[in-house]
């Protein structure tokens, strides 16, 4: 489905949430009895984001992207300097400095930092000159259908360069200037909208992804769903269904009323007390005190603490609670 939401966009998804849910009304599946409203964490599929890994993304989707703007153009105009073994080393010698701990390692992993953002920002500066000789027409085919494709392949560079200078600057932001909470900070140059998402679990404390509203009905059919465009607090999520959720509710009792129970209105139906079968034990009603029991409550100090009287009263008095073994689930009488 993810892959479906990127090749389809997200209003073809919603119109197959919705061809579900017709579906499970003629078939009788949701009945429109009972509905679940939850907020969960939609997980994208991107590796964990670290600056040097989403900088070394966007120089390999740069330079693939310029070696086959060069395949089609030919050797017009400005010429591709491929960088990506060099980017890959400087990533790995990052990766090698990090595990390592100590004061020194701190001068080395900048020294590291700034030569792989040197070497990103000639890719990008690269790209752009790309992109502007396509504008200009100098990098063409005479080709109709190889020119359409170069011109996707520009809008791929006008797309990535923006997404990789801003992985540049919340790279130098947080190695050169100590900033760890960068505003609008980019997870991912494929999938720009994630966001980290601290939920405080044990196994998964952070997650990247969206948070989105569901809203399901009986069978876990989902009836409805709305993604926040940012991730909202605690506090703002403990509201009533939206105005958006209504609506898409509303058209249910349409078919609803046709299999409820009748019932006039402005009257409660009579309740009914069920003992579930996972039911441990049930407190029978007490019963009215006897006048056996006066006499023994007012008996002498030796009933009250712990004769045979004060025994037998305790005995009599826990006569009254019936217990039942759970995975047998019989109420003995």
């Amino acid at each position: 489905m993810g892959r479906w939401g990127l090749a389809l966009g997200p209003d073809a998804v919603e119109k197959i949430h919705e061809r579900v849910v017709e579906i499970a009304q003629e078939h009788q599946v949701v009945e429109g009895r009972k509905m679940r409203l939850d907020t969960t964490v939609v997980e994208t599929n991107i590796h964990y984001p670290t600056d040097s890994n989403l900088l070394g993304d966007g120089v390999r989707v740069l330079i693939r992207t310029m070696k086959r703007i060069a395949e089609i153009a030919g050797q017009q105009g400005a010429k591709l300097r491929d960088r990506s073994r060099s980017g890959k080393l400087r990533i790995l010698a990052i990766g090698r400095i990090a595990r390592t701990r100590g004061g020194p390692n701190r001068e080395r992993l900048q020294q590291g930092y700034e030569k792989l953002l040197s070497s990103v920002g000639r890719v990008v500066g690269q790209a752009k000159r790309f992109s502007g000789e396509m504008v200009q027409g100098v990098k063409r085919s005479a080709d109709v259908m190889q020119q359409a494709a170069l011109e996707g392949l520009r809008k791929e560079l006008d797309t990535f360069v923006p997404r990789v200078q801003q992985v540049m600057r919340q790279a130098k932001q947080r190695i050169f200037g100590g900033d760890t909470h960068v505003a609008e900070k980019l997870v991912s140059i494929f999938e720009p909208t994630t966001e980290i998402i601290r939920k405080g679990k044990a196994s998964k404390p952070t997650e990247f992804g969206k948070m989105v509203n569901i809203q399901e009905g009986e069978n876990q059919i989902l009836t409805d769903y709305d993604v926040h465009e940012k991730h909202p607090s605690d506090s703002a999520l403990v509201i009533p269904p939206s105005m958006r959720m209504r609506k898409r509710w509303a058209v249910l009792p349409a078919w609803w009323r046709a299999t409820r129970p009748s019932t006039p209105p402005g009257t409660k139906r009579p309740r009914t007390r069920e003992v579930s079968s996972a039911c441990a034990f049930r407190i029978a009603p007490q019963k009215a005190p006897s006048g056996s029991a006066n006499k023994r409550s007012a008996g002498s100090n030796k009933d009250r603490s712990g004769g045979p009287v004060a025994r037998a009263g305790s005995a009599s008095s826990s006569a009254g609670m019936d217990f039942a073994v759970a995975s047998t689930g019989a109420m003995p009488e």
